[in-house]
């Protein structure tokens, strides 16, 4: 099983990064009214994820006192081992589109939940995808107080009518912290008791920009290989731990180019410290920071600019 699939979040304490939203979206559900949600956020941050999870709750026969479902009801298991379009409908705006959208969405949003659930919910993805016309015919879909839920998700808000997003409750999702994605991928090579060099996962978590999906789809791919090293992660990255464009000059891509590093296992060394600096600076201050050593340290610890240290691989985000 992959990394994404076995560490995929089932409840509210397990996501990664979104306490607000979390806390915005445990609110709803203790409020019990079908107002619609519009999920907001980069790639890979959780919005599909914390979808399920409401969904799973809005079934749940008994919640955990976080709000989350407690898994074991009736319900929850029927949520994973019977058909899971009874309980979570997922639609992709970029494939429905057109103007035939919003009376397709009328149509299963009207339809009485059946197959033993309590409440449905229709999630609706890249929902500026949708054309104008079919975000205005949506409108009416949204006021219907019916038995399904609503939630709409995007990364591009700015594409979806004003009057749409007033029918919603906004929920922003944020790119997850650096060093979030470092304690996150350690913790998960000592569950599944790998070896691991914390520069190669201050590199897989620069480069993954935020988003925990790309962090464990690099992780997975890296680890697959036996051990976590900084060679191995340099190739997963494209040899570039600042950006995730592919290396062009220097080992780094045209924007992030750097004269005084060199190819090779040297240089992407070098740049291993640079992406643990800024690893730690992103840290610095707050209480849990961990820098590339692994090690919580709450922002207290220096950074390292020696170059012979850097050079020598060592942790250069503290000392």
């Amino acid at each position: 099983m992959s990394l994404v699939h076995k560490y995929h979040p089932d409840v509210f304490e397990r996501v990664l990064g979104q306490d607000r939203a979390v806390r915005t979206l445990v609110a709803q559900l203790r409020r019990d009214v079908p107002t619609p949600l519009l999920l907001c956020g980069p790639p890979g941050v959780g919005k599909t994820t914390l979808a399920l999870i409401v969904a799973r709750a809005l079934n749940c026969l008994a919640h955990e006192p976080s709000g989350s479902p407690c898994l074991v009801c009736e319900k929850c298991v029927e949520f994973d081992t019977t058909d899971r379009t009874w309980f979570f409908l997922e639609l992709n705006a970029g494939r429905l589109g057109g103007k035939d959208a919003a009376a397709y969405l009328d149509d299963v949003a009207r339809a009485a939940p059946f197959g033993g659930a309590r409440r449905r919910v229709i999630f609706v993805d890249e929902a500026h995808a949708l054309s104008r016309e079919a975000q205005d015919n949506l409108l009416d879909v949204l006021e219907l107080l019916g038995a399904a839920a609503i939630i709409l998700a995007t990364n591009r808000p700015e594409r979806l009518t004003p009057a749409l997003r007033s029918r919603c409750i906004t929920v922003p999702l944020d790119p997850v912290s650096t060093p979030t994605l470092i304690a996150y991928g350690r913790d998960i090579c000592l569950q599944e008791k790998l070896d691991f060099e914390p520069d190669a996962l201050a590199m897989l978590a620069s480069a993954a920009q935020g988003q925990v999906r790309d962090f464990l789809l690099k992780l997975d791919e890296v680890s697959a290989q036996g051990r976590v090293t900084v060679v191995a992660a340099a190739a997963a990255v494209d040899g570039c731990g600042r950006c995730r464009r592919r290396s062009r000059v220097g080992g780094h891509c045209g924007d992030c180019a750097d004269p005084t590093v060199g190819d090779g296992v040297g240089g992407r060394v070098r740049r291993v410290g640079d992406v643990g600096r800024t690893a730690w600076r992103e840290g610095r201050g707050r209480a849990g920071c961990v820098g590339v050593c692994g090690a919580a340290c709450g922002g207290s610890r220096r950074a390292v600019s020696d170059e012979r240290r850097l050079s020598r691989g060592i942790a250069a985000g503290c000392r």
